[in-house]
């Protein structure tokens, strides 16, 4: 009796502490529809690798005082790393472009119409510092660096996985 309660034990507690570490390293997230910028529903969310290359999908600490969408509110956003450190971005109203490569077409006019701002007031240059990343989302309603700018480093939360 005493070796089957122990056995018990030990395998209750070698589960627990395999899900505990699990929920150390990893957090799931359900992006709102409504504010959906990446064509996913689903994230997993490496809390430990916070290393990303262009192209990964990225969770990261959101605030900005006095944000015209947000307010003061802490948020936390999932989006692409489009360009890192060192890169020369070019915005326009109607597409992003990053060291001279193919641009890519993400028109803002929709979103700035709903932030009643002109989308032209968000035309420029902006080369990466070593310590950033400029984020995109996928959708037209991405509310992204482009009109907030860079992400430092430091606000990473970890590299996100979209599961489906």
């Amino acid at each position: 009796m005493f070796k089957k309660l122990f056995i018990t034990l030990t395998l209750f507690l070698s589960i627990y502490i395999l899900f505990q570490l699990f929920l150390m390293r990893f957090v799931f997230s359900f992006p709102s529809p409504l504010h959906s910028c990446l064509d996913a529903s689903l994230f997993i969310i490496d809390k430990w690798d916070k290393e990303y290359s262009k192209g990964d999908i990225m969770a990261f600490e959101f605030q900005r005082d006095g944000d015209m969408v947000f307010g003061d509110r802490k948020m936390q956003f999932i989006k692409r790393v489009a360009a890192k450190g060192g890169d020369l971005v070019r915005v326009t109203p109607t597409e992003v472009s990053v060291n001279n490569e193919a641009p890519v077409e993400l028109s803002m006019i929709l979103s700035a119409h709903a932030l009643k701002v002109k989308a032209s007031e968000y035309q420029r240059e902006i080369e990466v510092p070593s310590d950033s990343f400029f984020a995109l989302g996928e959708t037209l309603n991405s509310y992204d660096s482009r009109y907030w700018g860079t992400v430092e480093n430091s606000k990473i939360i970890g590299k996100a996985y979209a599961i489906f």
